[in-house]
């Protein structure tokens, strides 16, 4: 009726502009003999008629964008060329039912890798306001936009040789995608509840929620200089997240991030039931994932199955960053 209307007036229109490759797709090329892998699109570019490429969608990845479009107005900044861009949305949005609106990408031939910015796709002030970035690499856009960013886990689904990877045992499916799907949820009732003003604000918020309540001491030479702690990645990455970090034991800790295995302090933790001692990774896939992750996973507990960052997701141990190679179309 008139009041659900009026509710919906109310709302706001909050906007989410989609990275591409290693966000929501990723492909490689393959030599001329090779047999296309399962449930994967083989595709040319043009210009390259004699390559063949193939490409493989993230888990989830049509459920989350019919979901995605009740949230929000979606656009596509890539900087991939225009042919690979093509390509990219004739296998996910066949029909065109979902990408009606902005495709931002490289002209074909254009040589330079260009810096995104919010600015080149939307001009709006008001717009950029109620703007989400969903992308797997921060650096990859300009330091105004990048408060924008919602970054996600890179997807990989190709060796270099263009053999499909495994699974990861520890991930469930579109786990990754159901995960920026609470987040998009969670900033679009903070904007249309006016708890927040803008998509910064929301992000932010919800990023210092992550790991609220935990009291953190950092072990295994991970603070870089114990007389600066803010200096370290992992203590300014755990205090974004909302977490309370210690120089030192205190009777308040509940955590222990250890580099090493073997330190004064996580023995300490081993001893006491209400303490966890985790790897970094721990704190690494918490951000990664926008959510707290379970600490029996990263346990540095003996004959514990713990799950390791893969070095290319990580920096400096507890940073995270996207992927750095260029794939042959963006070359």
């Amino acid at each position: 009726g008139a009041a659900r209307s009026a509710a919906q007036a109310a709302t706001p229109g909050l906007i989410l502009v989609l990275d591409l490759d290693h966000t929501l797709v990723h492909s490689t090329e393959i030599s001329p003999g090779a047999v296309v892998p399962p449930r994967v699109h083989e595709f040319q570019l043009n210009g390259m008629r004699q390559a063949r490429f193939v490409m493989a969608l993230r888990d989830g990845l049509h459920e989350f964008l019919l979901q995605a479009q009740q949230l929000a107005t979606l656009h596509v900044y890539t900087m991939g060329s225009r042919s690979y861009t093509t390509q990219v949305l004739n296998a996910i949005d066949p029909g065109v039912q979902i990408f009606k609106h902005k495709v931002l990408c490289r002209e074909d031939g254009q040589e330079e890798i260009f810096q995104k910015s919010l600015s080149h796709l939307l001009p709006s002030r008001d717009e950029r306001r109620l703007t989400v970035v969903l992308d797997d690499r921060e650096d990859a856009w300009d330091e105004s936009s990048r408060e924008h960013v919602l970054q996600i886990a890179p997807f990989r689904s190709f060796r270099t040789d263009g053999v499909r990877l495994p699974n990861d045992p520890h991930q469930l499916p579109g786990g990754s995608l159901f995960g920026v799907l609470q987040v998009l949820r969670a900033v679009h009732a903070n904007l249309a509840s006016g708890a927040q003003p803008n998509v910064p604000a929301a992000l932010a918020a919800r990023r210092n929620s992550i790991l609220a309540g935990v009291h953190v001491v950092f072990s295994g030479s991970l603070l870089q200089d114990p007389q600066d702690p803010g200096r370290s990645a992992c203590w300014k990455q755990a205090e974004s997240l909302g977490a309370h970090c210690h120089i030192s034991w205190t009777e308040d800790i509940t955590h222990v991030v250890s580099g090493k295995p073997n330190t004064a302090s996580v023995e300490r933790a081993l001893s006491d039931p209400n303490v966890h001692a985790v790897s970094t990774a721990w704190l690494v896939n918490s951000a990664v994932h926008w959510q707290r992750q379970d600490e029996t996973l990263y346990s540095l507990r003996p004959a514990a199955s713990h799950v390791e960052s893969r070095p290319q997701d990580s920096c400096s141990r507890c940073g995270i960053a996207g992927s750095s190679s260029t794939p042959p179309y963006l070359s």
